[in-house]
């Protein structure tokens, strides 16, 4: 079952990270932001929002599959030696602690504001596995990076204010559009096919 909800994670991360990421794709959200009343400037946050919380949801079921095989540990404390208690994975789960700890990372990449410093956030969890580090780091990598960028790129283009928009395309990977638009019994008709009023006797 857990495996079952980190593909679905998946795949809705994927759809709601792409229009961040592919370049073009990326130019349109920007000016449709940009170019929009408040109503659709709203709309959009609660987009940045839900893509925050379902990137955070992913990682954190596949650091807490790990966590479950006791692949990787994580602590209250920074561990000084071996002999260090880990977290009970009951409590990982009760508290929500790696979904905190991945909210925290995306916090910390704000050094300028100091986003968990103003508001009191420590670091919930620490772990010394480096199975871990490179799964945050492609956290950070992946969903901050692409988050951080988008809404520095929206600040600009708002003072810009561009006449001119980017060529219009769909916020979705080419597959699924294909997916979507696919009709079961639809064939092309061929070069050399005629229709019965057009056939020659």
């Amino acid at each position: 079952m857990h495996i079952v909800i980190i593909a679905a994670l998946i795949v809705v991360a994927y759809h709601l990270l792409f229009p961040l990421i592919e370049p073009k794709r990326r130019a349109v959200l920007i000016w449709r932001v940009t170019q929009g009343g408040f109503i659709d400037k709203s709309r959009y946050v609660l987009g940045f929002g839900l893509i925050v919380s379902t990137s955070i949801a992913l990682w954190d079921q596949i650091l807490l599959l790990l966590a479950r095989h006791d692949v990787v540990r994580f602590y209250p404390v920074m561990p000084k030696n071996a002999a260090a208690a880990p977290v009970p994975v009951t409590d990982l789960i009760q508290g929500n602690d790696i979904f905190s700890l991945l909210a925290w990372q995306l916090g910390d990449m704000v050094p300028t504001l100091k986003v968990n410093d103003t508001i009191g956030f420590g670091q919930p969890l620490f772990y010394t596995s480096s199975l871990a580090g490179w799964l945050v780091l492609s956290f950070k990598l992946i969903v901050g990076l692409a988050l951080i960028g988008s809404v520095v790129a929206i600040v600009k283009a708002q003072q810009d204010k561009p006449d001119k928009p980017p060529p219009e395309i769909s916020l979705l990977p080419r597959t699924t559009q294909r997916v979507l638009h696919w009709r079961p019994g639809a064939r092309r008709p061929g070069p050399d096919r005629q229709t019965p009023e057009t056939a020659s006797p």
